[in-house]
């Protein structure tokens, strides 16, 4: 054997293999003979599955051990080469096969003399940094493919999407691929730093390490200064761009985005080799700008049987496994656990954040408590890394970000809109959201500027509009409506709009067509909770008798009917008794409840 091929080199580590020594960085860690044993022979075969009895064969030759033992150390060795921390992958956990080493490893003799530095300026140099992504991208490929191909096309690009889709992360992605293909290299603009519209200009030019300006005489005693300084600043912007090729990413533009697209309006008309791709909760509505909606991560459907080779041919499935892997070193997505998995990601919403913040507690909680715990804040108040931005340690303080943005009314709306649990029109968001003395007289453009700001989905493919908010957003929005006295009155409307609806419906198909059956489980359970009202709760149960025929929940509509015959008021008790009879004769058709 070769001196040098002797060294294995994997990340910032060195294997030594005849003096038996792991270093990282020059410096040597404390690895015990067994874990380095491993370490030895998962490196000679990089990239392929070793077996956990080949494993204990080359680490115990001569002695019986437990299954245990190699995972003890297996997570050992995890720990010391801080596997899954800061998006580092090592040892992959291949379920039911083995292990196996996924990081690149050379040998000494294949490790290249670093090349010389580039003669090149320091402004270009400086203009192709680019934040790291500490962590791989997952289930993007195809809309970064899109983006890339598209901004030759349209100037301005605007990748838009609620907190924690992934938009930066798409954004770096897209860059990373073009800064070959730019002559004068990439910017990053980062304008979550920066509270203040003015500072727009500002982050911009420091981005592009061009030197600040100094304030005139006449500029520090004048009360327009302010406006003075941003104008020649946009001035020394626009003529250092003007006869430059470069690519700018300008992300998080929701909260100053007024001044955003003054600015980048102002780049695009006076530097036309200058091409922009912008991140933000809403469009900037700049002109000439192409809108890429980031959609959720695509989630296994909600079947009986997930599999769990099924469920992991899904990045949601894929992140979460991922990072419950980088908490726990040895989690597995097995056949018993990949439903539950599945619900998790459907229940989130595809959103890669807070499938990342719940995936972290797995170690806590396990799977299926996690399934469980969602009802409560667990969800919005689980933290994330402390290096992250502070509005992304919690789902609460990513969604704060995005509700103080909004307009009252918008705020109102959304909190409103809460008590449904599945799609609805424009006549149900005004029958429960907009009442005739609150104030909201324009139901539509709330509607609109919540779709824009990303916090209700649209669907306008069907024949009407329908609207609904993601788990996540109605969780934090309900919540909010808890807190305040009007919670009762807005589910007073929302179960006499339920009534009307079924009311008007009359049959079984029409009644499934005009009414979600979790609507109305949730209106029937506030009603007859002690803030309810016993008429309102009575004439509900007995209107719904056709939903629940449809949906084939006789069963449980009794319980519902035997409640609404203990509180029905005297008007109310033939109705009960109607409503009773209707209900033996359904359920002597369909036949005995089945076990």
């Amino acid at each position: 054997m070769r001196d040098d091929d002797d060294i294995l080199i994997f990340g910032p580590f060195e294997l030594r293999r005849t003096q038996r020594e792991l270093v990282r960085d020059g410096q040597p860690l404390r690895v015990g003979a067994r874990a380095l044993d491993i370490l030895v022979t998962l490196l000679e075969q990089p990239g392929e599955i070793v077996d956990q009895r080949s494993l204990m064969a080359a680490v115990w030759p001569t002695t019986v051990v437990e299954d245990n033992a190699l995972r003890v150390h297996i997570s050992t060795l995890r720990k010391i080469l801080g596997d899954g921390q800061q998006g580092a992958r090592y040892i992959a956990n291949v379920a039911g096969r083995g292990y196996c080493f996924v990081a690149p490893v050379l040998r000494q003799s294949q490790r290249m003399p670093a090349p010389p530095p580039l003669p090149v300026p320091a402004m270009r140099s400086a203009m192709r940094h680019l934040p790291l992504r500490l962590t791989r991208m997952i289930g993007r490929d195809a809309i970064v493919s899109a983006i890339r191909a598209e901004l030759p096309r349209a100037r301005l690009v605007t990748v838009v999407g609620p907190g924690g889709i992934g938009k930066t992360t798409v954004a770096l992605a897209v860059a990373e691929s073009l800064v070959a293909a730019q002559r004068d290299g990439v910017c990053f603009v980062d304008l979550s730093t920066i509270d203040e519209a003015s500072q727009v200009v500002v982050a911009l030019q420091t981005a592009l390490g061009l030197p600040g300006l100094a304030a005139s005489a006449q500029e520090r005693v004048q009360e327009p200064a302010q406006e003075s300084m941003q104008a020649r600043t946009l001035d020394a912007v626009l003529a250092f761009l003007r006869e430059r090729q470069v690519l700018l990413v300008v992300d998080n533009c929701e909260h100053v985005v007024e001044a955003a697209v003054l600015v980048v309006e102002a780049v695009l008309r006076q530097a036309p080799d200058v091409t922009v791709l912008a991140t933000s909760r809403e469009p900037l509505h700049a002109d000439g700008e192409r809108v890429r909606r980031l959609p959720s991560m695509e989630m296994p459907p909600d079947l009986p049987f997930l599999t769990a080779s099924r469920a992991m041919a899904y990045p949601a499935v894929q992140l979460f496994v991922e990072r419950a892997e980088a908490v726990l070193g040895n989690f597995q997505l097995t056949d018993g656990n990949a439903p539950a998995v599945g619900e998790l990601c459907r229940r989130l919403g595809g959103v890669p954040l807070a499938i990342e913040l719940v995936a972290a507690r797995v170690d806590v909680f396990g799977v299926h408590e996690l399934v469980a715990k969602l009802t409560n804040r667990l969800l919005l108040t689980t933290p994330s890394g402390r290096t992250a931005q502070s509005r992304h340690r919690t789902l609460q303080g990513l969604l704060d970000w995005s509700y103080d943005l909004l307009t009252a009314q918008e705020q109102l709306v959304l909190l409103r809109l809460s008590v449904f649990r599945g799609d609805f029109n424009i006549q149900a968001a005004e029958a429960v959201a907009a009442g005739p003395r609150d104030g909201i007289h324009d139901i539509l453009g709330c509607l609109m500027g919540l779709a824009d700001k990303s916090l209700l989905i649209a669907e306008t493919s069907g024949p009407e509009a329908r609207y609904y908010l993601l788990d996540i957003t109605r969780t934090y929005a309900a919540y909010k409506l808890a807190e305040r006295p009007e919670r009762d009155r807005v589910m007073r409307r929302y179960a006499e709009h339920l009534c009307d609806q079924l009311s008007i419906a009359g049959d079984t198909d029409a009644a499934a067509a005009c009414c979600n059956i979790d609507d109305v489980r949730a209106a029937l359970e506030w009603a007859h909770s002690p803030a309810g009202q016993p008429a309102l709760a009575v004439h509900l149960t007995v209107m719904a008798l056709r939903l629940a025929s449809h949906h084939a929940l006789l069963g449980e509509y009794r319980q519902w009917l035997d409640r609404a015959n203990a509180a029905a008021p005297r008007g109310q008790i033939s109705a009960v008794r109607k409503a009773d009879a209707e209900l033996a004769e359904l359920m002597a058709r369909s036949g005995p409840p089945q076990e």
